[in-house]
C-alpha cells in the first residue's frame, strides 16, 4: 500500500496492524521502518504458494469516546482497506479471500492464473492515493465547491453500488442472509430529479420521494463543521435491524462488508473529481424516519457525503 493512505479511517487514526504468515514463518509489518520483522514459527505449515494476512488493531490510538465503538470502527476500516487491497491484488495477478470468524480477521492470498499482472498497477495506486488526499481541511472545516450530479453520474453511482453489493455478498457471507441496501438522497441536477432513491439487491432501484432531502440530512448531522449547501448528494447504507443482535464475529463481518461497499463508491467519486466523506454521526431516529426504515425493519448505519472541494481535488475523512 502507498504511504499516503488510499482509504479513510476514523479521525485518521489508522489503527490497523498486519501479521503476514507464509509457510511456517510469521512476520509483523513495521510501517515506521517499512520492513518485515520475524515473530517466530507457526505450529503448522500453510499450504504451498499461499500467504495469510492477519489484520489486528491498536485500539490505544482511539480517544476514549471512540473506544466505545472500537469494534465497529475497526471492522469498517478493514472493509475499506480490503476493497483497496483487492483492487490492487487483481491488478497484480493475485486472488484474495477474506475470512472473519471467532479467531479474528484474515485474508488468504494466492496466485490467480486468470489475472495477469499490470505493470503500472502500483504507480496507478500511488497516484490514486495522492489524489484522494489532496483536498484542503482547515480547522476541521470543509470548503466545498457548488456541484450537482447529472444523470450519468447518478447512474454510475447506482451501478457501482450494485456491483459492490454483489462483491460484498461474495466475500462476506453474512450479506447473503442479511442484504445491504442504500438510500441515495440527491438534489436535482441535469436530467436528474431530486429525491430519495433506494438502491436494493438484485440491481433494483426505487424512487421513494421526489423532494430534495439534503436539508433534512443537514439537520440530522451531528457536527456543525460542514455545510451541506453545496452538497449534491448524501448516501446511507442500511442494515437489517437484526444486525444489532449478531454475534461478535458476525457483526465484524457485516461492518467489513459496509466498509468494502463504501470504499468502492469513494474510488468512483475520486475518478469523477469528487470526494466522499464517510460518517456515522447523525440523529438515528431522524434519518430512519426520513428514509421510512421503521416500516422495513431496517436502520441507517453508515453515511457518505458526496461533494466537490474548491481545489477540484478529492478528499475523504471518516468522522
Amino acid at each position: 500500500m502507498s504511504t499516503r493512505p488510499s482509504y479513510p479511517s476514523p479521525r485518521s487514526y489508522y489503527v490497523l496492524q498486519f501479521v503476514i504468515e507464509e509457510n511456517t514463518e510469521r512476520y509483523c509489518v513495521d510501517f515506521q521502518a517499512m520492513v518485515l520483522k520475524e515473530m517466530g514459527v507457526l505450529p503448522t505449515s500453510l499450504p504451498k504458494n499461499e500467504i495469510r494476512l492477519c489484520i489486528k488493531a491498536d485500539f490505544s490510538r482511539y480517544d476514549a469516546i471512540y473506544n466505545l465503538f472500537r469494534k465497529a470502527l475497526f471492522a469498517l476500516e478493514v472493509g475499506h482497506f480490503f476493497s483497496e487491497l483487492n483492487t490492487l491484488g487483481r491488478q497484480c495477478g493475485l486472488l484474495l479471500r477474506p475470512q472473519v470468524d471467532q479467531d479474528g480477521i484474515a485474508v488468504t492470498i494466492s496466485a490467480d492464473a486468470s489475472n495477469e499482472m499490470s505493470s503500472g498497477a502500483l504507480l496507478q495506486h500511488t497516484l490514486y492515493a495522492s489524489a484522494r488526499n489532496s483536498g484542503q481541511i482547515n480547522n476541521g472545516m470543509f470548503f466545498t465547491a457548488f456541484h450537482r450530479c447529472h444523470h450519468q453520474q447518478f447512474k454510475d453511482i447506482v451501478r457501482t453500488l450494485h456491483d459492490a453489493m454483489d462483491e460484498a455478498a461474495e466475500f462476506f457471507p453474512i450479506v447473503r442472509s442479511y442484504p445491504l441496501t442504500a438510500a441515495l438522497c440527491v438534489r436535482a441536477g441535469d436530467d436528474l430529479q431530486a429525491g430519495i432513491y433506494s438502491v436494493e439487491p438484485q440491481h433494483q432501484l426505487r424512487q421513494l420521494t421526489a423532494v430534495d432531502p439534503v436539508e433534512i440530512c443537514q439537520e440530522n448531522f451531528t457536527y456543525n463543521t460542514f455545510s451541506f449547501a453545496s452538497v449534491p448528494a448524501v448516501l446511507y447504507l442500511c442494515v437489517d435491524q437484526q444486525a444489532f443482535s449478531f454475534s461478535d464475529h458476525e457483526f465484524l463481518e457485516l461492518n467489513c462488508a459496509l466498509g468494502y461497499v463504501m470504499q468502492h463508491l469513494i474510488r468512483l467519486l475520486v475518478g469523477e473529481g469528487l470526494f466522499g466523506r464517510p460518517f456515522r454521526s447523525y440523529n438515528q431516529f431522524g434519518i430512519d424516519h426520513m428514509l421510512g426504515n421503521s416500516e422495513k425493519r431496517r436502520k441507517a448505519y453508515y453515511g457518505l457525503i458526496i461533494g466537490k472541494n474548491r481545489a477540484q481535488c478529492a478528499t475523504g475523512i471518516l468522522r
